[in-house]
């Protein structure tokens, strides 16, 4: 059963479908998967064209359909998307109850990048090399979304981390910054520094965003048995693996998909995950990447940032 809805209206007084609600997007950013899927090359594509972009972002609640259930989601509740491909790039959404995930109310730009990045980095730690305090960790990328949150984390979880980042001008003042997200068992060092220091590091768990010989250099850091996760490609450049470190080491090396481990797991087990991390945002325990926030209209300046690769700051859209 349901009632009509003025499709020019958007406020509070709408009527919608009685399982559904309104909600108001606060802020999306743009991840390189919003590239790769309007280029066509993410393996989640759109239902039906013309598509709206966005794979995450927050949005409160305006009105809640009259058939839901009051324990559910309610006016003023702050909401995310449960599934990618949701089109967050907009100023408003009509959709099911079952599509959003409420969160606890926050500063914009943590809540906007809540569900990809820092739960793929809680996910990289928790669930690959069986890590215990005082192990270490060591990443491409670090200066990468996913890198800032794994400098965080390993923090928080008591592991040391090793960082790798490209040499450029301000390395100097970038080595501090990612530094100060973590502890004293916090190093970033670029893969020039990597290559001639190799044999220093005796590491646990290895995760590469990267690819190409920077990926190969962090393998032969790790200790027999242990094993490098690989959960991007910014280089475009294969993984190349020594035939004596898979034998003689029994290196292991596996991949992982965010969008996958939260079609196959629990809700239960996300949202677990997810209160964690917003607790820590909470507490100033977890800060959001480097960004800027624009409004949708400039929507140009930002994708062809993120186009170029290697960019150090995140791109919020807000739609007022």
């Amino acid at each position: 059963m349901y009632v009509t809805i003025n499709t020019h209206c958007l406020n509070p007084t709408c009527l919608i479908f009685l399982f559904q609600l309104i909600v108001k997007m606060l802020g999306s950013p743009v991840n390189p998967a919003d590239i790769n899927t309007i280029q066509g090359t993410y393996p989640i594509k759109p239902k039906t064209f013309p598509a709206v972009g966005g794979m995450e972002g927050v949005g409160v609640v305006l009105n809640v359909g009259k058939g839901s259930n009051p324990t559910d989601l309610t006016e003023g509740a702050w909401v995310i998307p449960k599934k990618p491909g949701s089109g967050t790039w907009r100023s408003h959404v009509i959709g099911n109850n079952e599509d959003y995930i409420p969160i606890p109310k926050m500063e914009m730009v943590s809540a906007a990048t809540l569900t990809v990045n820092p739960c793929t980095a809680y996910r990289l730690l928790k669930d690959f090399g069986g890590l215990e305090p005082g192990n270490t960790v060591i990443q491409n990328g670090g200066n990468s979304a996913v890198g800032q949150g794994v400098i965080q984390l390993c923090r928080e979880f008591g592991f040391k981390s090793i960082s790798i980042v490209r040499n450029r001008e301000n390395i100097s003042e970038l080595k501090k910054e990612l530094e100060a997200l973590g502890d004293s068992n916090t190093i970033v060092i670029t893969d020039e520094e990597l290559r001639s220091r190799t044999k220093e590091f005796k590491t646990e768990l290895a995760l590469n965003c990267v690819g190409g010989k920077v990926a190969t250099d962090m393998l032969r850091t790790l200790e027999p048995g242990c094993v490098m996760v690989t959960y991007g490609g910014m280089a475009r450049q294969p993984v190349i693996v020594p035939t004596s470190h898979l034998i003689f080491n029994g290196i292991a090396v596996q991949g992982y998909w965010m969008t996958r481990w939260n079609d196959v797991n629990p809700l239960k087990t996300r949202l677990e995950m997810l209160h964690f991390l917003a607790q820590l945002c909470i507490d100033g325990k977890y800060k959001p990447p480097n960004h800027k926030v624009l409004h949708i209209s400039q929507y140009k300046d930002a994708l062809n940032s993120v186009m170029d690769g290697y960019t150090n700051t995140k791109y919020i859209f807000t739609f007022d």
